[in-house]
């Protein structure tokens, strides 16, 4: 029973997060395009290699 929960609230924070970091990142990227780099997951030198 106590595994269930935990999981449920590891899965419930995930979400939630990266909930979060969507929209502050796209509320970034619509103010400022710029600015919202600096919090982009991938770094601009990388972008070549995942293309």
């Amino acid at each position: 029973m106590m595994f269930e929960w935990i999981t449920t609230i590891g899965v419930l924070v995930t979400v939630v997060g990266f909930g979060c970091w969507l929209f502050i990142y796209s509320f970034k990227l619509a103010v400022d395009p710029e600015d919202a780099y600096r919090i982009d997951p991938i770094p601009k030198e990388n972008e070549e290699w995942h293309q």
